[in-house]
C-alpha cells in the first residue's frame, strides 16, 4: 500500500485551528495509526509527495504567529517523482491531503476553497498511474472537489479529528469501523455557489410575480403605518 501526501505523517495539523492548549506532540498521525493497527501485517510505502502549500504570500500570513508550516527543501518534481515510484509498486494509494490548521481559523477566509495547487499536481500524477486512489481529507470547511471526486475511488472526510486521528482513520480505512456519519454541510462544486441553503432558493430566480405582488402589498402597509 502507498501512503502519500503532505498530511499522511503529520501531527501538527490534525488538532485544527481551535485546539487551544492541545499538544500536537501527543497526536497520532495516519501513518502511525496504520502501524499501530496492523503492525507487520501490511507493507506500507510512504512518501510526502508535495508540500502542504507553496504560495509564499499565503505561507507568510499563515506563519505570522507560529511556524506551523515548513517547506520541504526538495523540489516539487522530485517529491512527485518519489510518490509516483511508490504508487507504481503499490496495490492501492491512500492520499492524505487538505488544509493546514491555520487556513480555516477566525479570519481565515479563502477565495479559492479547493485543494492548494501543489497538492492538485500531486494527485494528478497519482491518478495517471491508473492505481486506485483513496483520498483522506483533513480540512476545517467544505472544499470544492469536483475533479477529485471524478477520479478518486473513495473520499474519506475526517475534518480535524484531534489527537486520535491516525488510529481512527486506520480503523475506518481497513474496515474495523463503518464510516456511517452523515455530513452536516454541503460541499459546493464551485465557490460561486456559496452560500448554500437547504430550505429555500439562494436567489430571486425564477421570478414569481405573485410573490412579488404580495411582498409589495406588505411593504405598502408597513410604510402606511410607519
Amino acid at each position: 500500500m502507498g501512503l502519500i501526501g503532505p498530511l499522511a505523517d503529520d501531527q501538527k495539523h490534525v488538532l485544527g485551528g481551535w485546539s487551544a492548549a492541545g499538544d500536537w506532540k501527543q497526536c497520532v498521525s495516519v501513518r502511525q495509526g496504520i502501524q499501530n493497527l496492523l503492525q507487520d501485517q501490511i507493507e506500507v510505502f510512504y512518501a510526502k509527495g508535495s508540500n502542504l502549500i507553496e504560495d509564499p504570500l499565503i505561507l507568510q500570513q499563515l506563519n505570522a504567529f507560529s511556524n506551523d508550516i515548513s517547506l520541504d527543501n526538495r523540489s516539487a518534481d522530485i517529491m512527485i517523482e518519489e510518490a509516483v515510484q511508490i504508487a507504481q509498486k503499490s496495490d492501492v494509494i491512500i492520499a492524505v491531503v487538505g488544509e493546514a490548521q491555520s487556513m480555516s481559523t477566525e479570519g481565515g477566509c479563502r477565495v479559492d476553497i479547493g485543494l492548494p495547487e501543489c497538492q492538485k499536481r500531486l494527485l494528478k500524477a497519482l491518478f495517471e498511474t491508473q492505481k486506485p486512489v483513496i483520498l483522506v481529507l483533513m480540512n476545517g470547511r467544505p472544499l470544492t472537489l469536483p475533479w477529485e471526486h471524478e477520479h478518486a475511488q473513495a473520499i474519506l472526510e475526517t475534518w480535524f479529528a484531534g489527537t486520535e486521528t491516525g488510529n481512527a482513520v486506520a480503523e475506518v480505512l481497513f474496515g474495523f469501523y463503518n464510516p456511517s456519519g452523515k455530513l452536516t454541510s454541503t460541499f459546493p462544486r464551485h465557490v460561486g455557489q456559496i452560500p448554500l441553503y437547504y430550505n429555500h432558493k439562494r436567489t430571486g430566480r425564477p421570478f414569481d410575480p405573485n410573490r412579488f405582488i404580495d411582498r409589495f402589498k406588505v411593504n405598502r402597509i408597513r410604510t402606511h403605518f410607519n
